[in-house]
């Protein structure tokens, strides 16, 4: 998950936020059977081959906007 500006008021919130996705992510691994949804960004690695998306690289990153994990799809707005 990129970095959190620190001089940003709101950073201390942003790195709880992506902290508690990193703790959730721990503890479903540890558990059998556990699962925790997360929102990724696929570009720019990725492409359409006829109605697929296919990766181009191994790269995929967290879902961010400025500083923030975004927990969600659709418009930022």
């Amino acid at each position: 998950m990129p970095w959190t500006n620190s001089d940003l008021s709101a950073a201390k919130l942003f790195i709880d936020e992506k902290y508690n996705v990193y703790k959730a992510i721990v503890d479903a691994s540890k558990s059998e059977g556990s699962n925790v949804d997360v929102y990724i960004e696929l570009n720019p690695y990725v492409q359409m081959t006829g109605d697929n998306f296919e990766l181009t690289e191994c790269n995929v990153f967290f879902r961010h906007a400025n500083d923030q994990y975004i927990p969600k799809t659709g418009s930022l707005n």
